[in-house]
């Protein structure tokens, strides 16, 4: 018995002793002091059960303007819905939107800071917009020439490579970065790679990332109590995300306008599965999703074992539409060729998969070489 207890503790231990790059505050408090700061967070940046924000400024931190991502400061704003300036209640600074008319800060929202912040906590999934804008607030500091500080922290894929690679014909911010759809990097390697592949920017001496301890890349990631996304709520849709996500642009629903999005799929038609959903509008979640107030026919995924991007569950769902369905499976088509970012990928879905060994191999060798590129900026 006291054996299996030790096991217990054990891995609870590798599992949330982590501490994330903003809680060594001793080891870079100097880099901050006398600084003005612009800092870049959202709902998920919190650290021992307070938000960064206050954390800094009650270290005496001189926080001149807050940047907001998608989904707002807070975490309040649905999905694609535009973020706007405007002062953050509970501090009084000044809110700087970057997903709105702009993606990334201007010459003038730099003029007066001295250093820019970057808390946020990443999936680790191509089209997750924060790190979209983590290249942008990096291509402007390397023209502006501003410090630039990452806290780094891990996420659910640090050590999953999965999906197919963007090709640059696909670049959006749903996918601006040349990665497959989950690439084994935490935000602050991530932050490397944008600077030296990305941005070519090898002269830049500017950027510091704040590496996060007591966690290993195998180790078993947890779903923060702060949700790190609205819609992501569970330990299981973090890690169905990367395949379900997909069908975002598809008549099929992944569960918006329920409290377990990204953990089921379901379709209007009664042959899509046994297990009934009754999709609403959800304030902060989903104002008019699928099937809105309709019966809802599917499958019930938290039993399946999958983490990353999982092409035979996708495949699965796509081919059961179309052998029941003549109709298109897409509500936009350009918007899926966006998410799955690569060619070999939407002619495979195009022809059905019929000719899915060929395709499929030449997405293996993408990601291998990407595999190869990606060893030079690990940090852990």
């Amino acid at each position: 018995m006291k054996f299996w207890i030790g096991l217990v503790l054990i891995f609870a231990a590798n599992c949330y002793s982590v501490t994330n790059g903003i809680e060594r505050y001793d080891d870079y408090k100097r880099l901050l002091e006398g600084k003005r700061l612009g800092f870049i967070v959202n709902q998920s940046s919190r650290i021992r059960g307070s938000h960064s924000i206050d954390f800094l400024l009650k270290k005496g931190m001189r926080i001149e303007t807050l940047f907001a991502l998608e989904h707002g400061l807070r975490g309040e704003a649905e999905a694609g819905e535009e973020i706007k300036n405007g002062k953050d209640v509970q501090t009084g600074i000044s809110v700087v939107s970057l997903y709105g008319k702009k993606k990334a800060p201007s010459k003038e929202d730099l003029s007066e800071i001295d250093m820019i912040l970057f808390d946020v906590q990443d999936l680790g999934v191509r089209f997750y917009t924060f790190i979209s804008s983590l290249k942008r607030v990096l291509s402007q500091a390397v023209k502006y020439n501003k410090d630039i500080v990452v806290f780094d922290r891990p996420n659910p894929f640090l050590n999953i490579i999965s999906g197919p690679v963007l090709h640059d014909e696909y670049r959006s911010f749903v996918g601006d970065i040349k990665l497959p759809i989950t690439y084994g990097l935490s935000i602050g390697e991530l932050a490397y790679y944008i600077l030296h592949v990305e941005l070519k920017a090898h002269d830049f001496n500017k950027l510091k990332v704040i590496k996060f301890q007591n966690f290993n890349r195998r180790d078993e990631f947890q779903m923060p109590k702060v949700f790190p996304s609205p819609n992501i709520r569970s330990q299981q849709a973090m890690h169905l995300y990367p395949t379900l996500a997909l069908f975002e642009p598809t008549k099929i629903s992944i569960g918006r306008g329920t409290y377990n999005p990204f953990t089921f799929v379901c379709a209007g038609f009664r042959a899509f599965g046994q297990d009934l959903f009754y999709p609403k509008s959800i304030k902060g979640l989903s104002a008019n999703p699928k099937y809105k107030d309709q019966t809802c026919h599917g499958e019930n995924l938290n039993d399946v074992l999958v983490k990353g991007f999982n092409l035979s569950l996708f495949k699965k769902y796509f081919l059961k539409w179309s052998q029941y369905e003549r109709a298109s499976i897409f509500n936009s088509k350009k918007f899926f060729t966006l998410l799955s970012g690569n060619s070999y990928f939407n002619q495979l879905v195009k022809n059905k998969f019929k000719n899915e060994k060929a395709l499929s191999l030449m997405m293996d060798k993408e990601r291998e070489s990407f595999f190869k590129v990606r060893k030079d900026f690990l940090l852990y």
